[in-house]
């Protein structure tokens, strides 16, 4: 007989940060078995379909434990799983006559890309006027592609996700504008330095990404699938009520938390509640993304040129 659960299957799915970003962490409850041996089969699949096919030789298997937790890899203990794709996990019981449960309980989470560490070049200042002006957001890849003598192509990609371009319409112009949009320019001299522009002001909100399905832990942490947060959008949702909000400084405050912190740049966060929250842990946040101009010599005439007949560009950088 296999063994049984008081809460079956996987309770915790969340993505590894610092040296184990691009793997992912899942937790599940003990179960129990007359033999008094029992093990755990993790199952995972790509995308937000659930595993199965399951036993050992399912094409989802991904290794059988002892412990209540494992952090998953493709293969082996060094081999990541790929950044910005969701993956799916399932985890059953096995007793030593090999009887494995049935359960089809699954989590499904991203694994976020790495965040490039920040330079003397790197500043968190915001762009001055959005939200106040329209934009024009462009998306871009790069492909290489070769033709073959027989005419067909092969096709590589360079970019794993794409890069963002910018235009900002500012039509009206106004003298006191092209002042400001002139000095933060000097200010970040041209296409050096970096900054943050608010790119989803319109659909600003990351609408309930998960943290934790269940509810059954007391210290949460990992990192969010979109970094560069913008201070003071951060939300903590337990269960259907909002209870965690950021300072605008890193740290998270609810009167159910000992402490939290949540790391701007990167999406780190780490949560300690003072008592097992007992249902759902998600959160929403406003994006942020960074960005240099695109232009490196412009004029004061051609800079309220550009401004009001074509826009300025900027392009985002990794």
């Amino acid at each position: 007989m296999p063994p049984t659960w008081s809460t079956p299957g996987v309770q915790s799915l969340q993505a590894n940060s610092g040296a184990k970003l691009g793997s992912l962490y899942t937790s599940w409850n003990a179960a129990t078995t007359t033999s008094g041996l029992v093990a755990y089969r993790v199952y995972l699949r790509e995308g937000v379909v659930a595993p199965n096919v399951f036993g050992m030789t399912s094409s989802y298997f991904v290794a059988e434990v002892y412990a209540t937790a494992a952090d998953i890899y493709q293969s082996g203990p060094i081999t990541k799983l790929t950044a910005g794709t969701t993956y799916s996990a399932v985890v059953r019981a096995v007793d030593d006559s090999h009887s494995e449960d049935s359960n089809v309980v699954a989590l499904s989470k991203m694994v976020p890309a790495a965040v490039s560490s920040l330079t003397a070049d790197d500043t968190n200042d915001a762009f001055p006027f959005v939200p106040h002006y329209t934009f024009v957001e462009d998306i871009g890849y790069r492909t290489v592609t070769s033709r073959f003598e027989s005419g067909k192509e092969h096709r590589k990609a360079i970019w794993s996700t794409p890069l963002k371009r910018f235009t900002v319409k500012l039509d009206p112009l106004k003298k006191s504008d092209i002042a400001t949009l002139w000095t933060f320019y000097q200010d970040h001299r041209g296409t050096l330095k970096t900054f943050l522009f608010d790119a989803d002001i319109n659909s600003a909100e990351v609408a309930n990404e998960a943290i934790d399905a269940i509810g059954a832990g007391l210290t949460y942490s990992g990192t969010l699938v979109s970094p560069a947060i913008k201070r003071g959008t951060f939300r903590g949702l337990v269960g259907a009520t909002q209870q965690i909000t950021d300072d605008s400084s890193g740290g998270l405050t609810s009167t159910l938390l000992q402490s939290g912190t949540v790391t701007y740049e990167s999406g780190a966060y780490q949560m300690v509640f003072a008592a097992a929250p007992g249902t759902s842990v998600s959160c929403f946040y406003q994006q942020q993304v960074r960005v240099r101009f695109e232009e490196d010599v412009l004029s004061r005439e051609l800079f309220a040129y550009t401004l009001y007949s074509t826009g300025l560009g900027m392009v985002q950088v990794k």
